[in-house]
């Protein structure tokens, strides 16, 4: 049993942060699909994704000016399509995207408020949760050794 508290523990207690890696970016940020480890062009050629990114496959892909339309990630800040702006909130880590910011809109306004950031933690419901359920499989389990000692006792 304890084995298993410390298994669910060990899942559950670890944060996990991600960025998307860098290497996706140029074609991501262009709007090109990837498959695999290719760049999928609108024409439907392909090319390796890091020959791609060196500029010795897809040339003429890589003239094509661009922005980044709104929801979607971006690595190079500065290429937001107009009237967005790159956005993480303050605190998290990932990879900003391109959104359309309020004039008075600061990244404190856009965060949640500390009682929703305590209903979104696993981490706090589980430390929260799991001492009640230990305690009762111990209360549990002591119950049903006296019941069986009174059982044999009375036998």
């Amino acid at each position: 049993m304890k084995a298993a508290i410390l298994c669910f523990l060990m899942v559950f207690g670890h944060i996990t942060y991600a960025a998307i890696d860098p290497k996706y970016a140029n074609a991501t940020e262009r709007g090109y699909q990837i498959s695999g480890d290719s760049v999928v062009f609108p024409d439907g050629s392909k090319c390796d994704l890091d020959a791609f990114n060196e500029g010795t496959c897809g040339q003429k892909w890589m003239d094509i000016d661009y922005c980044v339309p709104e929801g979607k990630h971006v690595w190079n800040l500065d290429k937001c399509c107009e009237g967005l702006e790159p956005f993480l909130g303050k605190g998290k880590d990932g990879q900003p995207s391109c959104r359309k910011i309020k004039k008075k809109e600061t990244d404190d306004q856009e965060d949640s408020s500390w009682f929703d950031n305590l209903l979104n933690n696993t981490l706090f419901w589980v430390g929260l949760i799991l001492p009640f359920i230990v305690l009762g499989i111990f209360a549990y389990s002591v119950k049903a050794k006296i019941k069986k000692r009174n059982d044999k006792d009375s036998n």
